[in-house]
């Protein structure tokens, strides 16, 4: 689940007589799942897959509205729920929720991403947000689901991150 708990404005740093460069961005956010090391950009290749505040379905710089009578907005909750269960009707399907309620058709994922681990993502820019992943959902659909961190240990990789693994590498982080 992904809540904005604050807009800030955006400018991106330009001459001053660039009238147009000068303007606010608009915030972004994109929820979904992606590969270990996937790019950072959602949606910009095959290795992740997100909804986005317009209630566009991104995979593979393709964009489909997905959201025909209600979209997401700034103001709700919104979660993705990741169907993997074998045997029922939406298995391998993403649906995007807010405040609990399913507000697109269960959307296939992408066969490339199917049987491989899928990592929760969230892309954002111009918001600061609160992130859950459990072990209580805020705003759970009105169905059981489990949320990231009640998984059974069979649907999950978890690695354990050590610090003497970690010497000596550099971290990365990317700025606008």
């Amino acid at each position: 689940e992904v809540k904005v708990m604050e807009i800030t404005p955006m400018h991106m740093q330009a001459p001053d007589d660039d009238f147009f460069a000068q303007q606010p961005q608009p915030p972004i956010i994109r929820v979904g799942f992606s590969l270990a090391h996937s790019s950072p950009i959602m949606g910009d290749n095959e290795t992740s897959v997100a909804f986005d505040m317009g209630g566009n379905f991104l995979y593979n710089r393709s964009k489909a509205s997905v959201c025909s009578t209600e979209r997401p907005n700034f103001y709700s909750t919104l979660g993705v729920l990741l169907n993997v269960e074998e045997g029922t009707s939406n298995m391998h399907t993403l649906s995007l929720f807010k405040d609990g309620k399913r507000i697109c058709q269960p959307q296939p994922l992408p066969a490339f991403l199917q049987a491989k681990a899928l990592y929760p993502t969230v892309t954002y820019r111009g918001v600061t947000l609160q992130v859950n992943f459990g072990p209580v959902l805020r705003n759970p659909p009105p169905f059981n689901v489990c949320s990231l961190q009640e998984a059974p240990i069979d649907d999950v990789e978890v690695f354990a991150h050590d610090a003497a693994d970690a010497e000596g590498t550099v971290a990365t982080a990317l700025f606008p």
